[in-house]
């Protein structure tokens, strides 16, 4: 679910997406633009999905109703845990994990606050490291960029050189996050570092991660314009999907589509978008949905196939 306050965001900020946008693809996604006269929220997604707004679509809970159940269950068994000890940070940070976007992040702030307080008074170094973390989260879907990489910063501190796969797991999410608000704020090299750094712990849960990461990776190179090293990040993404069949994830290969489409290799473009085209439509994923279709649009429209292009769109 995408709420009023992401339409704002993405509405906002259009033109930035587009200037970041390798030039062919911009001019698909600019014809948008005067359609949001008469249907702005249709049109802010169309645009933001083609402009790479949405980098990967992984099934995740996109409702409030779906979050109320999840988190029901996780205060639940928090009343199992009435004592202040480690066992109680470790439920109230479960009833946090169950939150995903912002307005359900707001919804579990009091267990949040109550973790990292406890944890400090216990000197527990997990409990303060998940609770930094998910700090850091909640202020970079508030974007509030400053305080979630004091937050970030701060898991990172406590976490050090630990081996514990738990530990290690919140550190190569936080390097993967400060990334994320760097590539937003287009310090592209300064996020190229940060991915690349969270690869390297990249090997525990979740699985998706380095899904995630090399998706950035590729899409980072394709703002700079280096579309050889956004194509060799974008094949080892393809080459892990395609290996495990767990890991389907379909708009992993829309970037690929974008590096193809700008190197006016069609035929390429083609075979990525029929290796989608058995699962379309998407039964959940809409944003996979729309994706597609636009960049089959935009490949028949280089190809001057203006009639299928249209019905595309």
């Amino acid at each position: 679910m995408i709420f009023d306050r992401d339409y704002l965001y993405i509405e906002n900020n259009l033109n930035l997406y587009i200037s970041k946008t390798p030039k062919r693809l911009a001019k698909s996604c600019s014809v948008l633009i005067p359609v949001m006269q008469n249907n702005r929220k249709i049109a802010v997604l169309l645009t933001a999905l083609v402009c790479g707004c949405f980098c990967i679509a992984l099934a995740q809970p996109d409702n409030w109703e779906e979050f109320e159940r999840s988190k029901e269950l996780a205060v639940a068994e928090l009343k199992s845990y009435p004592h202040p000890d480690r066992a109680r940070v470790s439920a109230l940070l479960k009833v946090c994990s169950t939150a995903v976007f912002l307005k359900v992040r707001e919804a579990v702030l009091p267990y949040r606050a109550e973790a990292l307080d406890l944890s400090r008074r216990l000197n527990y170094t997990k409990g303060l490291a998940t609770a930094y973390l998910s700090y850091g989260l909640y202020y970079k879907s508030k974007l509030q960029p400053p305080i979630s990489l004091a937050y970030f910063d701060s898991a990172l501190q406590v976490v050090r050189n630990s081996t514990d796969p738990r530990m290690v797991e919140i550190k190569s999410s936080a390097l993967e996050r400060k990334g994320l608000i760097y590539m937003e704020q287009d310090n592209y090299y300064q996020a190229l570092d940060y991915f690349f750094e969270s690869l390297k712990y990249s090997g525990y849960k979740p699985s998706n991660r380095k899904i995630n990461l090399y998706t950035n990776i590729t899409q980072v190179y394709l703002r700079l314009n280096n579309l050889e090293k956004a194509e060799e990040y974008a094949k080892l993404n393809i080459a892990i999907i395609e290996s495990d069949t767990s890991k389907s994830v379909a708009s992993v290969y829309f970037s690929i589509i974008d590096i193809y489409l700008e190197k006016d290799n069609f035929v390429q473009a083609a075979y990525y978008l029929d290796k989608i085209a058995p699962g379309i439509p998407h039964p959940i994923e809409i944003q996979i949905n729309f994706g597609y279709y636009m960049k089959r649009g935009a490949l028949n429209f280089r190809q001057e196939k203006f009639r299928e292009g249209f019905d595309d769109f």
